[in-house]
């Protein structure tokens, strides 16, 4: 396995915007799922929209940015990128580094490294934008995916940090296997939902494992296990088998549902306060389309600024 890691950079803050929307799951499977309602998006929103929503919620002046980076797979317009849209909306400098990334359920984990490796270039702080609006693609008839997929975005503020905390990454992608989740044009979003269990049950728990080994951790080396929210079920199976307790597994999207990469951070904004005033070392991971997943191994601040009204 391949270990990336970066030093000097850190996470400041993290704000969430939802679906305004708060529809109830009526899926006969939804005990299982573990989705009790799902957040869906007006209408006119769009994954730009609810991404530049959530930026503004972080109360910040964006004229001394480095960087915008846009995590998203759902965007309709795909003749404007989102972060060209994010740099406009935000009044950010127009000589920063706006870029797309197209990763779906891993794309946090992308986003945060190549934004972090962004920092180290620029030496100034750099906005990470992740969002999607997946009902815009959703067949209320296909329940594989209609009771899981919501909609939601979160903006994250990395900057320089003397403290010189290590974050390890690894990465892996096996497109042979990319038929289990697609979205073709203007089709809706399909999902061989066994397939996806089989490779996250298989592939993610052993390249988690093997990230461990060749990091030398342990479950108990960690304050918490934060993954990609798919479904409650599939999550709770996958810590178990990686020896994380269910106090250790951060799984607080019941009201959620699965908001696509962005549920990384929504659920790491959930979680702050429980780490307020010491800190934490998280082991986070996403993992779905492509197929793809990352690990990584990252340190929090004890005092990160977060808002998920």
């Amino acid at each position: 396995m391949r270990l990336l890691s970066i030093e000097g950079v850190k996470i400041s803050r993290l704000a969430v915007q939802l679906g305004e929307r708060e529809v109830e799951n009526r899926s006969p499977s939804k005990d299982v799922i573990g989705f009790s309602t799902l957040r869906r998006a007006e209408a006119s929103d769009s994954s730009a929209s609810l991404q530049i929503a959530a930026a503004k919620k972080l109360e910040m002046d964006f004229s001394d940015f480095g960087a915008v980076i846009t995590v998203s797979f759902t965007q309709r317009d795909r003749r404007r990128s989102v972060s060209a849209q994010a740099q406009s909306a935000l009044g950010m400098p127009e000589d920063i580094v706006a870029t797309d990334l197209l990763a779906a359920c891993s794309g946090y984990g992308y986003g945060l490294y190549f934004a972090a490796t962004l920092v180290k270039a620029t030496g100034k702080k750099v906005l990470l934008l992740d969002g999607d609006k997946q009902s815009d693609f959703l067949s209320l008839e296909d329940e594989s995916t209609a009771s899981v997929l919501a909609d939601g975005a979160t903006a994250t503020v990395l900057e320089p940090d003397d403290s010189g905390a290590k974050w390890t990454f690894a990465f892996r992608t096996d497109g042979a296997k990319s038929a289990a989740l697609t979205l073709e044009n203007a089709s809706p979003i399909k999902m061989d939902g066994f397939a996806v269990f089989r490779y996250v049950a298989s592939d993610v728990a052993s390249a988690i494992k093997t990230f461990l080994a060749e990091t030398g951790g342990k479950a108990d080396d960690f304050d918490a296990f934060l993954p990609h929210q798919a479904n409650l079920f599939m999550i709770r199976q996958l810590a178990r088998s990686l020896g994380f307790s269910p106090e250790k597994t951060l799984i607080n999207s019941e009201k959620f549902g699965n908001t696509a990469s962005a549920s990384v951070p929504i659920a790491l904004a959930n979680s702050a306060e429980r780490f307020r005033g010491r800190g934490a070392r998280l082991l986070l991971s996403g993992f779905g389309a492509g197929l793809s997943l990352f690990v990584a191994d990252i340190p929090f601040e004890a005092n990160f600024w977060y808002n998920i009204k």
